[in-house]
């Protein structure tokens, strides 16, 4: 969670993705606090409290792909930019 209203999953962390947070790293990932992550839900506390433990009991561990990655601003929510990955 990031605070009391951002529910996300994160991938773990391995070569492949360190390598791909440095193709981006000017200290911009440093100076964000950047955490790869895919954001799952954005709420009050109360809706976060309540889908934690569906959450926590459904979620199982998958293989995925990256092909993209995007940078949003939020409050107001604002789309920065998107870059394809080969």
């Amino acid at each position: 969670m990031f605070g009391l209203d951002v529910l996300f999953i994160a991938p773990s962390v391995n070569h492949e993705l360190l390598n791909l947070q440095e193709h981006f790293n000017d200290n911009f990932a440093d100076r964000l606090g950047w955490t790869a992550h895919t954001t799952m839900l954005i709420d009050d506390s109360k809706i976060i409290q309540r889908a934690l433990p569906y959450v926590a009991e459904n979620f199982t561990s998958f293989t995925g792909r990256i092909e993209s990655i995007s940078l949003y601003e939020f409050w107001p929510t604002r789309f920065i930019l998107e870059e394809k990955l080969s």
